[in-house]
């Protein structure tokens, strides 16, 4: 199936994206990637802790979706999940992160809806551990498949 057959079935919606986007993007997910390593040694409880850490792979996992030229329905009910199956035809076709980000979209759902002390600090870890490694993987798909939606490299000034 290709990448199109499965957008269309899934209900996503075809939208150009713009280099502007893409940089907005993985900003987004840098800065919250800090702000998790930096609550990472504080008292903030583990669940906040966690669902600042989904946020981070949830922006990074956007990226190449919206590199294909796809978004999500804004009343999609399961969009999330969406983003993260749609790694298997870009960054992640051998399914290295597609489970781990499943899984914390499960764990996700459930401290922020159901108990709140079901996450501890090494769930933390891991998932910026995952998450750091994706937003690796993406940035060097978007390089390769890419490259035209990456802002320039800032010019080195010789002196």
């Amino acid at each position: 199936m290709t990448f199109k057959d499965w957008a269309t079935s899934k209900g996503l919606v075809e939208q150009e994206t713009s280099r502007q986007e893409i940089a907005e993007l993985f900003k987004l997910a840098d800065e919250t990637l800090n702000d998790c390593r930096i609550l990472a040694t504080t008292v903030v409880s583990a669940h906040s802790k966690y669902v600042i850490a989904y946020n981070a792979a949830l922006a990074c996992a956007e990226i190449p979706l919206r590199a294909l030229g796809y978004r999500t329905k804004e009343d999609s009910k399961g969009g999330h999940n969406l983003i993260f199956q749609a790694l298997d035809f870009s960054v992640d076709p051998k399914g290295q992160y597609i489970a781990k980000l499943q899984a914390a979209r499960s764990i996700r759902r459930q401290v922020t809806y159901d108990s709140v002390g079901s996450v501890g600090l090494p769930d933390v870890v891991n998932l910026i551990d995952v998450v750091s490694s994706l937003r690796n993987a993406v940035e060097k798909w978007i390089r390769k498949e890419h490259p035209k939606l990456l802002p320039p490299e800032p010019e080195k000034v010789k002196f």
